[in-house]
């Protein structure tokens, strides 16, 4: 079987992909996958702690949104129009060469030419839509797509056909369950302190960053006494955030990219982050309560995400704005005076995904690939 998974962009596109990847080929060792991917140094990153052969595109971002639908937004926006034909026809050439079995996207603009191309190749196609309202591109490939699996339940709503199925979301493959005392003593940390991750998604978030050393300088040297802090700056924040932490008298492991995620998640005793689906997903894996800032500039993505773990009793919700410091400093002294109300939050969180998303992915295109072959032996045993 020769699949080519459509994963470009950011990480919440690329380790839910990774994932399916890794269990397609636990199950069939002799399956080839290919990824189609983006020029960003993200992907190069992930992607060079990986065996996957990767097929490269020019990606650029669909157009903002102003009202209008998606075809307006194209003609008003040449450049992306060009690009994106462009790079369509190189994916066409690409698919036309290869003959793939099946083709999966993961959303984001860089699905579009790929899946389109398979349509017109009659090359099954099946879209994993992250987050709980659909983004764009999904919508629109919906109509074309074989099938379409989603993370949430509530999400099938947005696609009125009967090819949505409800999978979940694959977290990374990677990441295991470690003790919290394991996990701790592997990063130096004191096993007694109340531990706080703190992370802005795969490339970091300066307002994230800035925001939680004011938070530091809010809290009273007694409070800071009880803490420890991981926290995953990115690259371009490291040494600042690192230098600004230096005179806060508090206890703090500074990283610009942590690659076993494992160890982070599993010393948390709390997670500030955003609100991506991946995220949200791996949360739910290792049961962790959470205060998320959803980034207000993902189409409102983020933050129905957010409240809709705020309604399941697994997270606060900050939002990104002048008050947020000052929320976060009230939420964490909250939490220090009351760790029932966290494990109320933690239980609340378990099972929010399904475990064995990937499988399902894996199971539901095994199902499509050997239905175009049944319908290729029919056509052949009628002429």
């Amino acid at each position: 079987m020769k699949i080519l998974i459509c994963a470009a962009g950011s990480g919440g596109h690329i380790y839910p992909a990774l994932s399916l990847a890794h269990r397609l080929r636990r199950e069939d060792d002799a399956v080839k996958i290919v990824f189609l991917t983006a020029k960003r140094q993200i992907e190069k990153k992930i992607f060079q702690e990986s065996d996957f052969e990767t097929f490269e595109i020019d990606f650029i971002g669909l157009p903002k949104k102003d009202g209008s639908n998606l075809f307006y937004l194209c003609l008003k926006n040449l450049n992306f129009l060009l690009k994106f034909i462009k790079e369509s026809i190189k994916v066409f050439k690409f698919l036309s060469k290869n003959k793939f079995d099946i083709v999966i996207g993961f959303g984001g603009a860089g699905s579009i030419g790929a899946v389109l191309g398979a349509k017109i190749l009659a090359i099954p196609t099946l879209i994993h839509e992250q987050n709980l309202v659909p983004g764009r591109a999904n919508r629109f490939l919906a109509g074309f797509s074989t099938a379409v699996a989603t993370s949430f339940e509530e999400s099938g709503k947005y696609f009125k056909r009967k090819n949505a199925v409800f999978t979940g979301n694959p977290i990374r493959s990677d990441l295991k369950k470690i003790s919290k005392a394991q996990a701790r003593k592997s990063l130096f940390l004191d096993e007694r302190k109340f531990s706080i991750l703190i992370f802005g998604g795969s490339q970091g978030s300066q307002f994230i960053n800035e925001v939680f050393v004011q938070v530091m300088r809010g809290l009273n040297g007694a409070e800071k006494e009880q803490l420890q802090l991981i926290h995953v700056t990115g690259d371009r924040d490291l040494d600042k955030t690192a230098l600004a932490y230096s005179n806060l008298n508090v206890i703090v492991k500074t990283f610009s990219y942590f690659l076993d995620m494992s160890l982070a998640y599993s010393a948390a005793d709390l997670v500030v982050c955003r609100s991506g689906a991946a995220t949200i997903c791996e949360l739910s894996y290792y049961g962790l309560p959470a205060v998320l800032i959803p980034y207000p500039y993902a189409r409102q993505h983020q933050i129905v995400n957010a409240n809709f773990m705020r309604d399941k009793q697994a997270a606060f919700v900050v939002l990104q704005d002048e008050n947020c410091a000052q929320s976060l400093i009230r939420i964490i002294r909250n939490v220090l005076q009351n760790r029932l109300l966290l494990a109320q939050m933690a239980d609340s969180a378990c099972g929010l995904n399904k475990d064995n998303a990937a499988e399902k992915i894996a199971h539901k295109i095994k199902e499509l690939v050997k239905s175009r072959y049944r319908q290729y032996q029919d056509k052949a045993f009628n002429c």
